[in-house]
């Protein structure tokens, strides 16, 4: 098999299912840097670990939850992430949600299915990158605020304004007036355009709106 430069964290307390997951992986071409078996180790590992994505399962047992994990990878670590889940409750799931997971995957899993959702991961959060809030208003005649640029990031993943709406936990009237302002500064028509112009602007091909 082919190796690939992706090194992957494996969170999971269930030992027998994290040695299946390394398995899979180590077949896959991926680099397995460890196992954690609990939420504290996790984020040990992330801290001090060169890592590109995480599988993280939904429940872990101990003081932190793989949802509590995941919280900890968007403040401090900005890697991708899927969750593995047997089962949840709603108000476990409504949390996952909130932090943007690349993908969720349902116990039991096949390898096709591990390294799909590893792929699809990998290549959104590559794909969804934009430059700084600052790097980008540099270009821009008038500047974007934080939450113009949040939504135009989750606007970037493909989502719907409806997509957008429940990930920000906003309304769908507020995402619409946030993007009329967010495109009216960009100089943009409509989504595409604005895609298209924040494209230019990671590129360095501003200033824009002149």
């Amino acid at each position: 098999m082919l190796k690939n430069n992706n090194k992957i964290l494996i969170v999971e307390d269930e030992a027998m299912i994290a040695e299946d997951i390394r398995e899979h992986l180590e077949e896959g071409g991926y680099e397995v840097v460890d196992i954690a078996y609990n939420g504290k180790s996790a984020c040990h590992l992330l801290s001090r670990r060169d890592i590109d994505l995480a599988i993280l399962d939904i429940r872990l047992k101990g003081e932190m939850s793989g949802v509590e994990v995941a919280q900890f990878i968007n403040a401090q670590i900005h890697i991708p992430f899927i969750f593995l889940t047997s089962h949840a409750d709603k108000n476990t799931l409504a949390d996952a949600k909130q932090t943007r997971p690349g993908g969720y995957l349902l116990k039991p899993f096949t390898r096709a299915g591990l390294l799909s959702s590893i792929e699809v991961a990998l290549f959104n959060h590559e794909s969804s990158d934009l430059p700084q809030l600052d790097v980008l208003n540099e270009q821009l005649p008038s500047p974007l605020s934080q939450r113009e640029y949040e939504l135009l990031i989750e606007l970037k993943k493909g989502g719907s304004n409806q997509d957008v709406a429940d990930s920000l936990g906003i309304s769908l009237n507020t995402v619409k007036s946030h993007l009329y302002h967010a495109f009216a500064k960009l100089d943009a028509a409509n989504r595409t355009d604005a895609l298209y112009r924040l494209e230019q602007l990671a590129r360095g091909k501003g200033p824009l709106g002149k």
